[in-house]
């Protein structure tokens, strides 16, 4: 079974945004999101993930359309 840490969930995915909770576009961070449909890597549509205990079914994937940089509060960027 695969955990992803630190899942961030957004309102939209949109070219040079900033999200932050005070905005209102940075909804939360989902923590332990694990499941063996992420064996592969990614999570796809109609994968079966587990949250706190909790089965979800993805239906639904946004993916970005541009490259971007994600920055935390210590300065540290993360490009994809």
């Amino acid at each position: 079974m695969t955990t992803i840490y630190d899942l961030i969930e957004v309102t939209d995915i949109s070219a040079n945004t900033t999200y932050s909770t005070d905005i209102g576009n940075l909804l939360g961070i989902v923590d332990d999101m694990s499941g063996t449909s992420l064996n592969d890597g990614e999570f796809d549509w109609n994968d079966n993930v587990e949250i706190g205990g909790v089965t979800y079914n993805i239906d639904e994937i946004q993916k970005p359309t541009t490259s971007g940089i994600i920055a935390e509060g210590d300065d540290t960027e993360h490009r994809f």
